[in-house]
Protein backbone atom coordinates (compact mmCIF):
# COMPACT_ATOMS: atom_id res chain seq x y z
CA UNK A 1 0.00 0.00 0.00
CA UNK A 2 1.16 3.55 -1.09
CA UNK A 3 1.03 6.05 2.33
CA UNK A 4 0.47 9.61 1.78
CA UNK A 5 -0.71 12.68 3.61
CA UNK A 6 -3.51 14.95 3.09
CA UNK A 7 -4.71 17.96 4.67
CA UNK A 8 -2.54 16.52 8.29
CA UNK A 9 -4.06 13.08 8.15
CA UNK A 10 -1.83 10.08 7.04
CA UNK A 11 -2.90 7.47 4.80
CA UNK A 12 -2.66 4.20 3.39
CA UNK A 13 -4.45 3.99 -0.18
CA UNK A 14 -5.15 0.98 -1.67
CA UNK A 15 -4.84 1.46 -5.76
CA UNK A 16 -6.88 -1.82 -6.75
CA UNK A 17 -9.70 -1.13 -4.26
CA UNK A 18 -9.86 2.73 -4.25
CA UNK A 19 -10.11 2.75 -0.49
CA UNK A 20 -7.98 4.15 1.96
CA UNK A 21 -7.00 3.44 5.95
CA UNK A 22 -5.98 6.36 8.32
CA UNK A 23 -3.12 5.62 10.31
CA UNK A 24 -0.26 6.65 12.49
CA UNK A 25 3.73 7.01 12.40
CA UNK A 26 5.28 6.58 15.78
CA UNK A 27 6.72 10.05 16.08
CA UNK A 28 3.62 11.73 14.77
CA UNK A 29 0.74 13.10 17.07
CA UNK A 30 -2.87 14.18 16.48
CA UNK A 31 -4.41 17.30 18.26
CA UNK A 32 -7.37 19.55 18.66
CA UNK A 33 -9.93 19.07 15.74
CA UNK A 34 -9.94 15.44 13.15
CA UNK A 35 -12.05 15.41 10.60
CA UNK A 36 -11.30 12.45 8.49
CA UNK A 37 -13.28 12.99 5.31
CA UNK A 38 -15.49 10.32 3.58
CA UNK A 39 -13.31 10.32 0.45
CA UNK A 40 -9.64 11.57 -0.44
CA UNK A 41 -7.87 12.19 -4.04
CA UNK A 42 -4.88 11.47 -4.97
CA UNK A 43 -3.10 11.78 -7.94
CA UNK A 44 -6.27 12.12 -9.92
CA UNK A 45 -7.86 8.95 -8.48
CA UNK A 46 -10.60 8.97 -5.58
CA UNK A 47 -10.22 6.93 -2.50
CA UNK A 48 -12.88 5.67 -0.15
CA UNK A 49 -11.80 6.13 3.49
CA UNK A 50 -13.19 2.79 4.94
CA UNK A 51 -10.84 2.24 8.15
CA UNK A 52 -8.82 3.27 11.31
CA UNK A 53 -5.89 1.55 11.72
CA UNK A 54 -4.81 -0.01 15.00
CA UNK A 55 -3.28 2.54 17.43
CA UNK A 56 -4.01 5.11 15.20
CA UNK A 57 -4.62 7.54 17.49
CA UNK A 58 -2.97 5.89 20.76
CA UNK A 59 -1.61 8.26 23.49
CA UNK A 60 -2.59 11.36 21.28
CA UNK A 61 -3.13 13.57 24.67
CA UNK A 62 -4.07 16.73 22.34
CA UNK A 63 -7.07 15.21 20.29
CA UNK A 64 -10.36 16.75 21.41
CA UNK A 65 -12.87 15.72 19.14
CA UNK A 66 -13.11 13.59 15.84
CA UNK A 67 -15.50 13.38 13.00
CA UNK A 68 -15.53 9.60 11.82
CA UNK A 69 -17.36 10.38 7.95
CA UNK A 70 -20.31 7.81 7.16
CA UNK A 71 -18.16 5.00 5.05
CA UNK A 72 -15.45 3.95 7.77
CA UNK A 73 -16.47 0.00 8.44
CA UNK A 74 -13.97 -0.65 11.18
CA UNK A 75 -12.38 1.33 13.78
CA UNK A 76 -9.02 -1.05 14.50
CA UNK A 77 -7.75 -2.13 18.25
CA UNK A 78 -6.63 0.49 20.83
CA UNK A 79 -7.49 2.97 18.00
CA UNK A 80 -8.02 6.15 20.80
CA UNK A 81 -6.33 4.49 23.42
CA UNK A 82 -4.70 7.30 25.91
CA UNK A 83 -6.59 10.23 23.86
CA UNK A 84 -6.72 11.63 27.22
CA UNK A 85 -9.29 15.31 26.21
CA UNK A 86 -11.67 13.07 23.83
CA UNK A 87 -14.79 13.80 25.77
CA UNK A 88 -16.99 11.76 23.20
CA UNK A 89 -17.37 10.23 20.14
CA UNK A 90 -19.92 9.42 17.54
CA UNK A 91 -19.98 5.94 15.18
CA UNK A 92 -21.39 6.80 12.45
CA UNK A 93 -23.93 4.15 10.40
CA UNK A 94 -21.49 2.18 8.56
CA UNK A 95 -18.95 0.98 11.04
CA UNK A 96 -19.15 -3.10 11.17
CA UNK A 97 -16.13 -3.62 13.55
CA UNK A 98 -15.04 -1.88 16.70
CA UNK A 99 -11.54 -3.23 18.07
CA UNK A 100 -9.96 -4.49 21.58
CA UNK A 101 -9.71 -1.53 24.02
CA UNK A 102 -10.28 0.87 21.10
CA UNK A 103 -11.10 3.88 23.52
CA UNK A 104 -9.39 2.60 26.79
CA UNK A 105 -7.61 4.91 28.98
CA UNK A 106 -9.66 8.04 27.62
CA UNK A 107 -9.45 9.73 30.61
CA UNK A 108 -12.53 12.27 29.86
CA UNK A 109 -14.54 10.18 27.95
CA UNK A 110 -17.95 10.70 29.04
CA UNK A 111 -20.73 9.28 25.89
CA UNK A 112 -20.18 6.98 23.06
CA UNK A 113 -22.92 7.83 20.61
CA UNK A 114 -23.99 5.47 17.75
CA UNK A 115 -26.29 6.47 14.95
CA UNK A 116 -29.57 4.83 15.36
CA UNK A 117 -29.01 3.82 11.29
CA UNK A 118 -25.85 1.53 12.32
CA UNK A 119 -26.66 -2.44 12.09
CA UNK A 120 -24.09 -3.71 14.78
CA UNK A 121 -23.97 -1.20 17.86
CA UNK A 122 -25.93 1.23 19.83
CA UNK A 123 -25.46 3.22 22.77
CA UNK A 124 -27.91 3.21 25.41
CA UNK A 125 -27.25 6.86 27.20
CA UNK A 126 -23.80 6.87 26.32
CA UNK A 127 -22.75 3.20 26.61
CA UNK A 128 -21.41 1.05 24.06
CA UNK A 129 -23.52 -2.16 23.43
CA UNK A 130 -24.27 -4.61 20.64
CA UNK A 131 -26.94 -4.24 18.38
CA UNK A 132 -29.00 -6.61 20.27
CA UNK A 133 -28.19 -5.29 23.67
CA UNK A 134 -26.86 -8.50 24.92
CA UNK A 135 -23.42 -7.45 25.04
CA UNK A 136 -22.08 -4.54 26.92
CA UNK A 137 -19.31 -3.59 25.41
CA UNK A 138 -17.67 -0.42 26.63
CA UNK A 139 -18.31 1.93 29.59
CA UNK A 140 -16.72 5.27 29.25
CA UNK A 141 -14.06 5.61 31.43
CA UNK A 142 -14.77 8.79 33.03
CA UNK A 143 -18.39 8.21 33.53
CA UNK A 144 -18.27 8.03 38.03
CA UNK A 145 -21.02 7.29 40.33
CA UNK A 146 -23.11 4.53 40.23
CA UNK A 147 -24.23 2.07 37.00
CA UNK A 148 -27.32 -0.81 36.17
CA UNK A 149 -26.48 -2.89 33.65
CA UNK A 150 -29.86 -3.28 31.91
CA UNK A 151 -31.95 -6.11 32.00
CA UNK A 152 -31.31 -8.59 28.87
CA UNK A 153 -27.57 -8.21 28.74
CA UNK A 154 -26.00 -11.76 28.93
CA UNK A 155 -21.99 -10.61 28.39
CA UNK A 156 -20.10 -8.05 30.05
CA UNK A 157 -17.67 -7.70 27.36
CA UNK A 158 -14.05 -7.60 27.96
CA UNK A 159 -12.45 -4.28 29.16
CA UNK A 160 -15.68 -3.09 29.35
CA UNK A 161 -15.20 -1.21 32.67
CA UNK A 162 -11.63 -1.81 32.57
CA UNK A 163 -9.69 1.36 34.51
CA UNK A 164 -12.56 3.19 35.07
CA UNK A 165 -11.59 6.35 37.82
CA UNK A 166 -14.78 7.55 39.15
CA UNK A 167 -17.51 4.21 39.01
CA UNK A 168 -18.60 3.53 42.36
CA UNK A 169 -20.97 0.87 42.56
CA UNK A 170 -21.88 -1.87 39.58
CA UNK A 171 -25.69 -3.96 39.97
CA UNK A 172 -25.54 -6.58 37.45
CA UNK A 173 -28.94 -7.55 36.01
CA UNK A 174 -29.72 -11.09 36.45
CA UNK A 175 -30.02 -11.90 32.75
CA UNK A 176 -25.96 -10.91 32.93
CA UNK A 177 -24.16 -14.90 32.76
CA UNK A 178 -20.76 -13.94 31.63
CA UNK A 179 -18.50 -11.20 33.03
CA UNK A 180 -15.61 -10.77 30.17
CA UNK A 181 -11.76 -10.74 30.55
CA UNK A 182 -10.49 -7.98 32.38
CA UNK A 183 -13.58 -6.53 32.45
CA UNK A 184 -13.43 -4.83 35.59
CA UNK A 185 -9.46 -4.70 35.54
CA UNK A 186 -7.48 -1.86 37.42
CA UNK A 187 -10.62 0.13 38.52
CA UNK A 188 -9.83 2.54 40.51
CA UNK A 189 -12.56 3.64 42.40
CA UNK A 190 -14.74 0.83 42.43
CA UNK A 191 -15.82 -0.45 45.67
CA UNK A 192 -19.45 -2.68 45.34
CA UNK A 193 -20.75 -5.18 42.94
CA UNK A 194 -24.19 -6.85 43.10
CA UNK A 195 -24.33 -9.54 40.46
CA UNK A 196 -27.01 -12.78 40.17
CA UNK A 197 -26.50 -15.95 42.27
CA UNK A 198 -26.80 -17.30 38.34
CA UNK A 199 -24.03 -15.85 36.96
CA UNK A 200 -21.86 -18.91 35.31
CA UNK A 201 -18.45 -17.35 34.06
CA UNK A 202 -15.80 -14.80 35.86
CA UNK A 203 -13.17 -14.49 33.01
CA UNK A 204 -9.83 -14.21 33.58
CA UNK A 205 -8.67 -10.74 35.26
CA UNK A 206 -11.93 -9.95 35.36
CA UNK A 207 -11.58 -7.68 38.73
CA UNK A 208 -7.94 -7.86 38.63
CA UNK A 209 -6.42 -5.12 40.79
CA UNK A 210 -9.41 -3.56 41.75
CA UNK A 211 -7.81 -1.89 45.27
CA UNK A 212 -10.75 -1.03 46.56
CA UNK A 213 -13.45 -3.09 46.13
CA UNK A 214 -15.08 -4.00 49.35
CA UNK A 215 -17.79 -6.33 48.61
CA UNK A 216 -18.70 -9.04 45.98
CA UNK A 217 -22.22 -9.47 46.51
CA UNK A 218 -24.82 -12.16 44.95
CA UNK A 219 -28.50 -12.09 45.29
CA UNK A 220 -31.14 -14.57 44.58
CA UNK A 221 -32.26 -14.40 40.44
CA UNK A 222 -34.86 -16.83 39.23
CA UNK A 223 -33.62 -17.18 36.01
CA UNK A 224 -31.42 -20.54 34.87
CA UNK A 225 -29.23 -21.58 32.23
CA UNK A 226 -28.91 -24.46 30.00
CA UNK A 227 -26.12 -23.26 28.18
CA UNK A 228 -23.38 -26.11 28.30
CA UNK A 229 -20.95 -23.81 26.28
CA UNK A 230 -20.57 -21.64 28.48
CA UNK A 231 -17.74 -22.92 31.36
CA UNK A 232 -19.12 -22.67 34.61
CA UNK A 233 -15.83 -21.00 36.52
CA UNK A 234 -14.08 -17.85 38.17
CA UNK A 235 -11.21 -17.39 36.01
CA UNK A 236 -7.09 -17.18 36.73
CA UNK A 237 -6.29 -13.96 38.62
CA UNK A 238 -10.25 -13.13 38.30
CA UNK A 239 -9.87 -11.26 41.86
CA UNK A 240 -6.40 -11.20 42.09
CA UNK A 241 -4.62 -7.75 44.16
CA UNK A 242 -8.22 -6.87 45.43
CA UNK A 243 -6.62 -6.17 48.61
CA UNK A 244 -9.34 -4.17 50.38
CA UNK A 245 -12.36 -7.44 49.45
CA UNK A 246 -14.14 -8.53 52.79
CA UNK A 247 -16.96 -10.05 51.64
CA UNK A 248 -17.17 -12.79 48.39
CA UNK A 249 -20.52 -14.70 47.35
CA UNK A 250 -19.26 -16.90 45.45
CA UNK A 251 -22.21 -17.87 42.57
CA UNK A 252 -24.58 -20.96 43.30
CA UNK A 253 -23.26 -22.39 40.01
CA UNK A 254 -19.16 -22.29 39.94
CA UNK A 255 -17.32 -25.58 39.29
CA UNK A 256 -14.25 -24.29 39.19
CA UNK A 257 -11.96 -21.34 40.92
CA UNK A 258 -8.78 -20.79 38.47
CA UNK A 259 -5.13 -20.36 39.22
CA UNK A 260 -4.63 -17.33 41.44
CA UNK A 261 -8.42 -16.28 41.44
CA UNK A 262 -8.54 -14.51 44.83
CA UNK A 263 -4.43 -14.33 45.51
CA UNK A 264 -3.12 -11.35 47.48
CA UNK A 265 -7.03 -10.34 48.82
CA UNK A 266 -5.18 -9.67 51.95
CA UNK A 267 -8.89 -8.37 53.79
CA UNK A 268 -10.47 -11.76 53.26
CA UNK A 269 -11.31 -13.05 56.21
CA UNK A 270 -13.78 -15.96 55.34
CA UNK A 271 -13.70 -17.63 51.83
CA UNK A 272 -17.51 -20.18 50.98
CA UNK A 273 -17.43 -22.13 47.81
CA UNK A 274 -20.74 -23.79 46.89
CA UNK A 275 -20.84 -27.63 46.76
CA UNK A 276 -20.65 -27.48 43.15
CA UNK A 277 -17.32 -26.67 43.00
CA UNK A 278 -15.26 -29.69 41.87
CA UNK A 279 -11.51 -28.05 41.43
CA UNK A 280 -9.58 -25.17 42.74
CA UNK A 281 -6.40 -24.09 40.93
CA UNK A 282 -2.87 -23.78 42.02
CA UNK A 283 -2.10 -20.83 44.68
CA UNK A 284 -6.10 -20.00 44.42
CA UNK A 285 -5.68 -18.04 47.66
CA UNK A 286 -2.25 -17.92 48.10
CA UNK A 287 -1.59 -14.37 50.15
CA UNK A 288 -4.61 -14.24 51.75
CA UNK A 289 -2.85 -13.12 55.33
CA UNK A 290 -5.83 -12.66 56.93
CA UNK A 291 -7.90 -15.58 56.17
CA UNK A 292 -8.98 -17.70 58.86
CA UNK A 293 -12.06 -19.83 57.66
CA UNK A 294 -12.47 -21.44 54.54
CA UNK A 295 -15.22 -23.94 53.61
CA UNK A 296 -14.50 -25.86 50.40
CA UNK A 297 -16.66 -29.00 48.84
CA UNK A 298 -14.92 -32.50 49.62
CA UNK A 299 -14.61 -33.31 46.64
CA UNK A 300 -11.66 -30.82 45.96
CA UNK A 301 -8.39 -32.52 46.33
CA UNK A 302 -5.60 -31.28 48.66
CA UNK A 303 -3.24 -28.76 47.90
CA UNK A 304 -0.70 -27.52 49.83
CA UNK A 305 -0.34 -24.31 47.52
CA UNK A 306 -3.90 -23.17 47.66
CA UNK A 307 -3.30 -21.55 50.99
CA UNK A 308 -0.10 -20.59 50.84
CA UNK A 309 0.94 -16.95 52.34
CA UNK A 310 -2.59 -17.64 54.36
CA UNK A 311 -0.89 -17.29 57.77
CA UNK A 312 -4.11 -16.66 60.19
CA UNK A 313 -6.11 -19.75 58.36
CA UNK A 314 -6.86 -21.69 61.41
CA UNK A 315 -10.22 -24.01 59.79
CA UNK A 316 -10.81 -25.52 56.51
CA UNK A 317 -14.31 -27.25 56.77
CA UNK A 318 -15.38 -29.48 54.02
CA UNK A 319 -18.81 -29.81 53.15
Amino acid sequence: MEEVELDNILYYIDEDNRTAIVYRMIDREYEGNVEIPQCIWDDGHMYEVREIADFAFDGCEGLESIIIPDGVHRIGDSSFCGCSELKEIDIPPSVREIGKRAFEDCGSLTSINVDRNNKYFCDIDGVLFNKTQDTLIDFPYARGGDYDVPDGVLRIGDNAFAGCEDLNHVYISESVVEIGDHAFSHNLSLRRVKMPDSMLYIQDNAFDDCQKLRSIETYRSSLSSDDDSIPREIGASAFRFCSSLERLDIPKNIEYVGDFAFSDCTDLEEIVLPATVSEIGECAFNNCSRLRTAVIPKIVENDLLMFSGCTRLKHIKRI
